[in-house]
């Protein structure tokens, strides 16, 4: 049987232990001054300007508010994760009480000026004011700005409702160059929380790609995340195919009337006003756009138009 007193010795000499190896708030101070009392945010912090800093990207979706078609707007929540070398940052742990990191303000920290290029707020950089840094011995940084903003999207409206749209989010250093911050992809760029979904769109990853673009002379990296949305078709079919099919019929049916019968002509144009109607509620989801035609536009037309051949064929039935 174990003694009550080693057990209660062993406790004791784990809790120091920790504690020595998490430092103190004397450590961390005198850490923190020798890292940061000659520092200046504005340099970028690598020993030899000949080399570039590495910036990489993963994006963390958190929520897909929506799409707006008709104003091709993406709504989107989430978080952008980047991590770089500062080699300004770096430290022996033994000399400060086994520290290895520390959270810190990022308002105290060289970070690139990162800003969402297609972002419609007015504020396109990202990070807050009161947004903190994480950094390790190595000199390892991970910030994590967050984003809730709308984006620009580009539909494709030719297959609505069944359409598919791949929507991106296009995240760039504003000013700084390829000479100075390379912009680079983690092994998975995308990351879908478990919350992400959305009533309207399956949603789903669709990779990452980095373009570079010459400006003034320099070279500035893009990057491109892209998110596919998928919609969901079953309301709209319910609510707008099922109808408009079930008034295709009925203009049939007019025509089985005797022209005998008085609501011949009017069976016909009731049903003329009402795809009449049905277009204007499909006008008023779509993009006012001549790039590409939704067939269903292109369905009701017809309908339309062979409602109204329909009109003016009982008209013609009756006077004849």
């Amino acid at each position: 049987m174990l003694d009550p007193g080693m057990l209660t010795a062993a406790v004791l000499l784990l809790t120091v232990s920790g504690a020595l190896a998490l430092g103190g708030a004397k450590d961390r101070k005198l850490l923190h001054s020798a890292l940061f009392d000659n520092y200046t945010t504005s340099v970028r912090p690598c020993l030899d300007y000949s080399r570039p800093t590495n910036v990489t990207a993963k994006l963390n979706v958190g929520t897909i508010m929506g799409l707006d078609i008709k104003n091709q707007v993406l709504s989107i929540n989430g978080f952008i994760s980047f991590k770089w070398i500062d080699e300004l940052l770096t430290w022996n742990p033994d000399d400060y009480g086994g520290i290895k990191d520390m959270v810190v303000p990022q308002t105290i920290i060289w970070k690139p000026d990162m800003a969402v290029y297609n972002s419609l707020e007015d504020d396109i950089y990202l990070g807050g004011e009161n947004l903190l840094a994480d950094v390790n011995f190595k000199g390892e940084v991970r910030w994590e700005p967050g984003i809730n903003l709308d984006a620009t999207c580009q539909v494709d409206i030719s297959q609505y409702p069944f359409d598919v749209n791949v929507c991106r989010l296009e995240v760039t250093s504003w000013m700084n160059d390829n000479s100075s911050v390379v912009l680079l992809l983690a092994d998975e760029p995308i990351r879908m929380s478990g919350s992400v979904t959305n009533s309207q769109f399956w949603i789903t990853a669709d990779g990452a790609e980095i373009l570079v673009d010459d400006f003034a002379d320099k070279f500035y990296s893009t990057i491109y995340f892209h998110l596919k949305l998928k919609r969901r078709p079953a309301y709209l079919a319910m609510t707008l195919l099922t109808p408009v099919t079930l008034l295709a019929v009925l203009c049939v049916v007019s025509f089985l009337l005797t022209p005998e019968e008085p609501e011949k002509v009017s069976v016909a144009i009731t049903v003329l006003l009402s795809f009449t109607v049905f277009l204007g509620v499909i006008d008023a989801d779509l993009p006012e756009t001549s790039d590409n035609m939704s067939l269903i536009v292109v369905y009701v037309d017809t309908l339309l138009l062979l409602s109204f051949l329909s009109v003016a064929g009982n008209a013609l039935v009756i006077i004849i």
